[in-house]
C-alpha cells in the first residue's frame, strides 16, 4: 500500500500493519476495508490516543453487535490481529487475547474412504474418450485434487506457465486470501500432466492458449462443468451423506480428505503433531493455524473407516 488512507490517531500504525501483512504475502484487500471501518469509528469518537485501550475496543465491538455472527467475527478478528502487532511496539497498548464472539460450530466435512478415492480415479479414467480433450482433462483434474489437496478454484485457475515440469511443482498465484505458494507433485501426478499435454498437442491446443485445463472448445474448464461430472460420479457409485458426517460429499471434501490422511500419517510415525501442523498449514495455504486444526476433528472418525487401507492408496502419490 503506497499511500496512507487512514486518518485517525492510529493512522500510521494501521498503515504499517497493513504493509507488514502484505509483505508476508497477504494481499489484504478485504481486510483493508475492515480496518477503514475501525479508522472511521476512531475519528467519530474523537479518539486521540496512540495506543489501543480496552474501552475503545469495547465501544467498537458494541457498535456492530447487531450484525450477523460471521461478519462480527470478521471485523473483530482483524482488530485482534492489529492489537497483537501494536503490542510489539507499545507495551501499554491493550492486547486482545480472545474473540469477543463465539464462532459457530464447524460441521464436519465428508471424508472419502480409500475405496472411494480409487472409484473416483477409475470413474474418470474409464470415461476417457480418445478423441475428447475434456475427458482427459477431467481425469487429470481429479488426480490433482485427490493427491495434492489443492482447492478446486486454485486448480482450475492454473496456467501452463504455472507448471514446472522439470522440478515437479505447481505455482499457485493469488490463491485464497491472496497467498502465493508452491505445490510439490508426485511422479504419478506429474506424469498425468505430461500425458495431458500430449493430448493437447494432438488437438493443436498449445499455441496461444495459456490455460492449463481446457475443454473441447479450448476454453478454461469451469467449476460448474467439472462439478457436473463429479456429481455424476457420486450418484453412480452411490456415495452419499454418511450418518457419521454432517455434510454431503463435495469436491472440497477431497481437500479435507487429503489433509486428514497426512495427519494420520504423522500420527502413525509417532511425530509431534504440534510441530507438523505449521508445515501442513503453509502447504494448504491457510491464513492461520486454527484453520488447519479443524482437520483434527476428523482424525478420530477417519480411524474408524480403515486408515491403513487409506494409506496404501496414498503412499505412492504423496
Amino acid at each position: 500500500m503506497e499511500t496512507n488512507i487512514f486518518k485517525s490517531s492510529l493512522r500510521n500504525r494501521l498503515f504499517d500493519f497493513i504493509n507488514f501483512k502484505q509483505f508476508q504475502g497477504y494481499h489484504y484487500k478485504v481486510e483493508i476495508n475492515r480496518i477503514r471501518r475501525f479508522d472511521d469509528f476512531l475519528i467519530k469518537k474523537d479518539y486521540s490516543c496512540d495506543v489501543l485501550t480496552q474501552e475503545i475496543i469495547d465501544d467498537y465491538t458494541s457498535s456492530f453487535a447487531a450484525i450477523c455472527n460471521n461478519s462480527k467475527l470478521s471485523r473483530f478478528s482483524i482488530i485482534k490481529e492489529f492489537s497483537i502487532y501494536l503490542k510489539m511496539f507499545e507495551a501499554n497498548s491493550y492486547l486482545i487475547y480472545k474473540n469477543a464472539f463465539r464462532q459457530m460450530p464447524i460441521k464436519k466435512s465428508y471424508i472419502f474412504t480409500a475405496e472411494e478415492i480409487k472409484s473416483l480415479l477409475k470413474y474418470f479414467k474409464t470415461n476417457i474418450k480418445s478423441d475428447s480433450l475434456l475427458s482427459v482433462t477431467n481425469y487429470t483434474i481429479s488426480g490433482i485434487l485427490a493427491f495434492t489437496g489443492m482447492r478446486i478454484s486454485e486448480c482450475l485457475n492454473l496456467n501452463i506457465k504455472d507448471w514446472d515440469e522439470k522440478n515437479k511443482l505447481l505455482f499457485i498465484k493469488q490463491g485464497k486470501f491472496g497467498k502465493d505458494r508452491l505445490i510439490p507433485l508426485s511422479d504419478s501426478v506429474n506424469i498425468k500432466l505430461q500425458k495431458l499435454m500430449l493430448i493437447r498437442r494432438k488437438h493443436n491446443a498449445i499455441e496461444n492458449i495459456e490455460q492449463l485445463f481446457i475443454n473441447n472448445k479450448f476454453k478454461r474448464v469451469t467449476y460448474f462443468a467439472f462439478n457436473y461430472h463429479f456429481k455424476k460420479f457420486l450418484n453412480e457409485y452411490q456415495i452419499n451423506e454418511n450418518k457419521q458426517w454432517s455434510r454431503k460429499p463435495t469436491i472440497h471434501s477431497l481437500r479435507h480428505t487429503f489433509a486428514v490422511n497426512n495427519i494420520l500419517k504423522f500420527i502413525k510415525r509417532e511425530e509431534n503433531i504440534n510441530n507438523i501442523l505449521p508445515y501442513l498449514s503453509t502447504y494448504m495455504g491457510h491464513i492461520s493455524l486454527s484453520s488447519t486444526q479443524v482437520y483434527l476433528q476428523s482424525v478420530k472418525e477417519m480411524k474408524k473407516i480403515g486408515a491403513d487401507k487409506f494409506h496404501k492408496i496414498f503412499k505412492k502419490n504423496i
